[in-house]
């Protein structure tokens, strides 16, 4: 019997200028978690964009459980997409694409990071 493999979603935000599309976020989390953990980490890592809303600028993405520690590690360090400046903002992490939706119905972005990009 194979065991089914644990998921978790993490919430993000993208704080910037530009309205990037899903297929431009997409590449982004690719290129930028390939840089840091290789061809082999990226394939093992079963990352997946579920979705992504371009007017509010945020999205859910799924990864297996144990290997959320690097994505939050990708969203501090990208910088910029599509050649643009922007920060991706960690909302929340949860277990269910429900609960991770409930924790990003919450948050809201502080005052001071959103003057950053005035």
């Amino acid at each position: 019997m194979v065991k089914r493999e644990k998921q978790r979603y993490l919430g993000f935000t993208i704080l910037g200028p530009n309205k990037p599309t899903k297929r431009e976020v997409n590449n982004e989390f690719w290129k930028e978690y390939t840089m840091l953990f290789g061809t082999i980490g990226a394939a093992n890592s079963g990352m997946y964009l579920i979705e992504y809303d371009e007017e509010e600028k945020k999205g859910i993405v799924r990864i297996r459980h144990d290997m959320i520690n690097n994505l939050t590690i990708c969203c501090a360090l990208m910088r910029e997409i599509n050649d643009q400046k922007s920060v991706v903002h960690r909302i929340g992490v949860s277990g269910t694409i429900k609960g991770v939706t409930k924790k990003m119905g919450e948050k809201v972005i502080s005052e001071e990071i959103k003057d950053l990009f005035k």
